[in-house]
């Protein structure tokens, strides 16, 4: 059982939005205050809700997340291929998806 399980569902997609909302607003500010085991750890969990929710509604808003993610990252770090790298798998969660 998830520990999001204790939440109604609207509540975790209103979360997912405002989360995409922010990677597109103020990604700068979130990738220069947050350490790279951070945000390893913010991918992953993105990854673990795309793959394992049961709701469509959720995995489609947390796919928007990944992509906005992906995008920022790769599009800030457009030379260096250990973010492209990290982003890989992101890419490929959203690729079959």
């Amino acid at each position: 059982m998830s520990s999001l399980s204790i939440f109604p569902s609207q509540v975790i997609e209103l979360c997912a939005v405002l989360l995409r909302r922010q990677f597109f607003s103020n990604f700068e500010e979130i990738a220069q205050n947050t350490s790279p085991e951070t945000q390893n750890q913010l991918k992953n969990q993105i990854i673990h809700l795309i793959r394992t929710s049961d709701e469509h509604g959720l995995r489609k808003k947390m796919c928007g997340c990944a992509a906005e993610l992906t995008k920022r990252f790769i599009g800030e770090m457009k030379n260096s291929r250990g973010v492209k790298a990290a982003m890989s798998d992101l890419i490929l969660v959203l690729i079959h998806r």
